[in-house]
């Protein structure tokens, strides 16, 4: 490697040289160990290898709880994980034979307030570039260090980090985007939390050379001359790109940069890998309604410019989402299009051959127990797959879709057992080999279950027809297994039935119990043990109702409707409706509420066609209710006055009075406005087809009236004030309280050094 001559070096910072770290432990190990301030380690990856040099805000020593396969259980060792994992990926892929060394900070300066935000900010250190071509190098192009390093084999400027970067260290503080933290796992968020891992791959990324230097807002060049990105940016309009000696002007490529879908890139790899993946966010030259040869993938050129997001990021249009599109993509570790991007300039990249689920990747020879449910694998590079289950091909259980290849449930017969999934690379022969379990599925029909309820089962579904299952009780073993002759058994054999997935059907009883017991129920077989834990047995209540009218009838057309403990019922899969017999009777089986929450309350609404309901508030200590209806009236009338009391106006925002009734229905009534300050209605109902709920009156400048009209069985006359509503002055274009808006993710700003800025904003509601 010859001495290389004058540089020019363009937008720098100057760091101490750090002694080369210890190796990193894995992203997936379990640890509470942060980083002491100046602590670094390194990531040896396949194609290169990245030091982290952990600068500030690693320490910290919070107590969390290991999430989305980061398993820190502190802070700052979530937060040292989530720096390794990224270092993994990209140390796979991006080939360097110099140590790529990055700055990592966590700093409580940060702009932040309840409502806006910087995040973060990243980027290359330092970019260099030489008058004339120089060991790979274009002359009068600009290289962010790490590259340059890169192609010329050598490490330029070793007293330079090659990525700087850092994080707001206060985000979810009551005055930072409160209720908005960061999330640390290596899978997508839930709620208004913001994936670090994803964000902060996007931001190397960025460090690595994903940015133009080119000014978007007037089209001039740093320095007058070219950098490696801006060379592969195109104007459509020109048909030109935006090198020097593409022959734009400045002024053109202002243009270029707000055409929203006329700035495209030109670089081969990219384009190439594009053919049949991008299905929206490219340039149709053909028109052929599909990426083809010759079409280009668009970059991000709002008008007006978004200063930090215009240009050095894919369009927003892409489809599938791209890791490197200005709006943060939630749960995204798959560089895409980027890492053929960072080949167009320069980088050598190392097509990345693996297989991830949920965030976990997984080599050759590993074993994963997989869900009953359908599920979607991330395969890098190009490859061929097949798949079999205990020996047969069941390759049509594969589909690829955007989020990866899913491998499908089998609809009928046996689908547990041992998957084999091959994979081969198709560009050099490698082959990746995975045994995947599928486990038997446990189907309750109910799993709190009530002493003396026997209509409840268990159907162990997935296994081959004839397949002998045990069944093994830990903890309280209140349960009773019977077969379909009530005889209690310890096995069971799956019956050859492929459409009920060959399942065998097990009745559930129980012992006597005075209190609630929980038990563990294992199903051993030749598959693997499947456990369901937490099994539960209630004592109960058996309630008997007897249901009459005032002649001293039974009501044999009786129904009765069980509300309360809505959750409880559905656990136990217990009728919410039940029908009286002949003689006007019907039992339920209830929990004893002696057992339960003190504010568990179960109510038994009892009506018959022609008379008027009655609700019975249910418990253990009175399980005999005799109840007497009353005849209805064929018909009552509704008649309503209505006033207001302010300065509201019915002639011109007319109320709506609306009848609910028992049966979930309602009715708009028919108001008729004497004056802006009078109204009146009048309605008749029949009892025998509608029972009453209530009656509701809105209008827009009066608080909404609610009026519990249940008990009425007779024609009613009502009377009713509307009082002025209460109006609460809003900003206009606030939010609301609607969805939170996050807006100007990626910020990219040249002061003393070249950086990606990350911001979120919430409008706040005045």
């Amino acid at each position: 490697m010859p001495v290389l001559s004058s540089f020019i070096v363009f937008i720098g910072l100057l760091f101490s040289q750090l002694s080369f770290g210890a190796a990193c432990p894995s992203s997936s190990s379990v640890t509470s160990a942060g980083a002491v301030d100046g602590d670094n380690c390194t990531v040896t990856g396949s194609s290169s290898v990245m030091q982290l040099n952990f600068q500030n805000g690693f320490n910290d020593a919070s107590v969390v709880t290991a999430t989305g396969s980061n398993n820190g259980t502190t802070v700052g060792a979530q937060r040292k994980l989530s720096f390794i994992k990224a270092a993994e990926i990209l140390a796979e892929q991006v080939v360097s034979t110099q140590t790529i060394l990055v700055d990592a900070n966590f700093d409580s300066t940060m702009s932040c307030s309840a409502f806006e935000a910087t995040l973060g900010s990243a980027g290359a250190t330092t970019n260099i570039g030489y008058p004339a071509a120089t060991s790979g190098l274009l002359g009068n192009t600009y290289y962010p260090i790490g590259l340059a390093n890169a192609i010329t084999g050598s490490d330029i400027d070793p007293w330079v980090s090659d990525i700087t970067s850092s994080f707001n260290a206060d985000l979810g503080d009551s005055d930072c985007l409160s209720g908005s933290f960061w999330y640390y796992g290596f899978d997508a968020p839930s709620g208004s939390d913001i994936g670090f891992t994803t964000v902060l791959l996007h931001e190397m990324t960025h460090g690595l050379g994903f940015a133009s230097l080119t000014d978007a807002s007037d089209g001039s060049k740093a320095a007058g001359i070219d950098d490696i990105f801006s060379n592969f940016l195109y104007s459509k309009q020109d048909s030109a790109d935006w090198s020097v000696a593409g022959g734009l002007n400045d002024s053109d490529r202002a243009d270029s940069a707000v055409s929203v879908t006329g700035l495209l890139w030109n670089g081969s790899n990219v384009n190439t890998k594009a053919i049949g993946l991008l299905t929206a966010g490219y340039d149709d030259a053909d028109t052929s309604s599909s990426f083809t040869s010759g079409d280009r993938v668009q970059m991000y050129a709002p008008n007006p410019i978004e200063g930090g997001s215009s240009v050095s990021h894919f369009t927003t249009a892409a489809s599938p989402n791209e890791i490197m599109e200005p709006q943060y993509t939630a749960g995204q570790l798959d560089l895409g299009l980027a890492l053929y991007l960072l080949k167009d300039i320069g980088w050598e990249i190392a097509e990345s051959f693996g297989i991830s689920l949920e965030g976990t990747s997984y080599a050759d020879g590993d074993t994963i127990v997989l869900p009953i449910t359908s599920s979607p694998f991330n395969i890098g590079g190009d490859y061929s797959i097949e798949l079999d289950l205990n020996g047969v091909d069941v390759s049509n259980l594969l589909n690829e879709t955007s989020a990866g290849v899913a491998i499908e449930s089998l609809n009928t017969g046996e689908f547990a057992g041992e998957y084999i999934l091959t994979v081969t690379n198709d560009s050099n022969g490698d082959v990746i080999t995975l045994t995947l379990k599928r486990p038997l599925n446990l189907n309750w029909s109910a799993t709190s279950l009530l002493n003396g309820d026997t209509d409840q089962t268990l159907a162990i579904e997935g296994g081959a027809s004839g397949t002998v299952y045990s069944l093994v009780q830990s903890g309280s073993a209140d349960l009773v297994f019977l077969d379909d002759n009530s005889i209690s058994i310890t096995t069971a054999t799956a019956e050859n039935n492929a459409t009920s997935f060959n399942a065998a059907l097990i009745y559930l009883d129980s012992a006597v119990v005075t209190d609630i017991s929980s038990m563990d129920v294992t199903v051993q077989s030749s598959y693997d043990d499947v456990i369901e834990t937490g099994v539960k047995v209630y004592p109960a209540s058996l309630h008997d109702f007897s249901v009459k009218n005032t002649d001293d009838e039974a009501l044999s057309t009786a129904f009765g409707g069980l509300t309360g403990g809505e959750t409880l019922l559905t656990e136990m899969n217990l009728a919410t409706s039940y029908s009286a017999d002949s003689n006007g009777e019907f039992t339920v089986l209830l929990p004893d509420t002696s057992v339960l929450a003190a504010n568990t309350i179960y109510e038994m609404e009892i009506s018959a066609s022609g008379y008027n309901s009655e609700t019975l508030t249910l418990d253990s200590n009175t399980i005999s209710h005799n109840v007497v209806l009353t005849e209805a009236s064929t018909a009552i009338t509704l008649t309503g006055n209505i006033r207001t009391v302010g300065t509201q106006n019915l002639l011109q925002n007319p109320p709506v009075v609306e009848l609910s009734y028992g049966d979930g229905t309602s009715d708009i009534l028919s108001v008729l406005v004497a004056s802006s300050t009078q109204a009146s209605f009048s309605h008749e109902v029949d009892l025998n087809l509608k029972s009453l709920k209530l009656l509701s009156i809105r209008q827009s400048e009066s608080d909404t009236l609610e009026l519990n009209i249940s008990n009425i069985i007779q024609t009613q006359s009502l009377y009713f004030s509307l009082s002025n509503n209460k109006t609460i002055d809003t900003t206009s274009g606030s939010s609301g309280g609607g969805s939170i808006s996050f807006l100007s993710l990626f910020s990219f700003v040249i002061l003393l050094l070249s950086v990606r800025r990350i911001k979120m904003l919430r409008k706040p509601v005045e």
